[in-house]
């Protein structure tokens, strides 16, 4: 990372805002799929799955699920990182998808709090920001591949841990969670690759590979969506073409 990219992102653009917002409204989602799919009798929990997720109570994973999801949208919309701690907090309680959505909730927490510390909601410049002055898209894209790609090896090592079973996989569950752990890694490398506003088409093609091999996958295809869009946005605006040009017309 240069040394201007480096300025950039710890004094001007709020993509720790960004980072946190999305990473929570993620959570959100995902703990209100997950917990209509255990209420629905779609997804069964396995022998070793820890008695305080089989026994939690779904209503509490989609009241604290659904609130994190609006306070995540204000807290972007506002620029304000108290409703996004407040909303990370009702995460946490929400414990959705096997208690992975409460690990998301405090990691959303984390960028909450570095955008308190650099100061970018009261960074006049920051406030001043628009959109086309900085890589948003392909910084979104990076996040919503991060995630698909975490959640994708976590489903991965649920299913091959036998923490879940699903009755249509059979005997094949444990390799399915090696291909859906494989896909994951690859997504995870993409985002890398799209954080520095690169890897358009890694991610495109692991994106597609999750939705296409793995539809099953708690909000796979809404990440998958998200990510494919975003990828077109940031392709659009070329920030991809030449990230310098964001930059540059970032710089104050």
């Amino acid at each position: 990372m240069d040394a201007e990219r480096k300025r950039l992102i710890t004094n001007l653009w709020p993509d720790k805002l960004l980072y946190g917002s999305v990473t929570l409204a993620i959570v959100g989602i995902t703990g209100i799929v997950w917990a209509l799919l255990v209420d629905a009798g779609e997804i069964r929990y396995g022998g070793l799955a820890p008695d305080l997720l089989v026994r939690y109570p779904a209503e509490v994973t989609l009241l604290g699920s659904g609130g994190a999801v609006a306070l995540a949208a204000f807290a972007l919309a506002r620029r304000s990182t108290p409703w996004g701690f407040l909303g990370a907090l009702l995460g946490v309680v929400a414990m959705g998808f096997l208690g992975l959505g409460a690990a998301l909730s405090l990691v959303a927490a984390a960028f909450f709090l570095m955008s308190l510390r650099e100061g970018e909601e009261r960074n006049p410049a920051t406030v001043r920001l628009t959109a086309d002055l900085w890589p948003d898209k392909s910084l979104a894209a990076a996040l919503l591949s991060g995630v698909n790609g975490f959640l994708t090896l976590a489903w991965g090592a649920v299913l091959a841990m036998n923490l879940v079973t699903l009755d249509r996989l059979g005997a094949s569950q444990a390799l399915v969670g090696a291909g859906a752990g494989l896909l994951g890694l690859l997504a995870l490398a993409a985002a890398a690759m799209l954080y520095r506003q690169r890897g358009a088409w890694l991610a495109v093609v692991t994106a597609v590979a999750i939705f296409a091999v793995f539809p099953f996958v708690v909000v796979g295809p809404l990440l998958t969506a998200g990510t494919l869009v975003l990828v077109g946005l940031a392709m659009r605006e070329r920030e991809f073409e030449d990230p310098a040009r964001s930059r540059a017309r970032a710089a104050p």
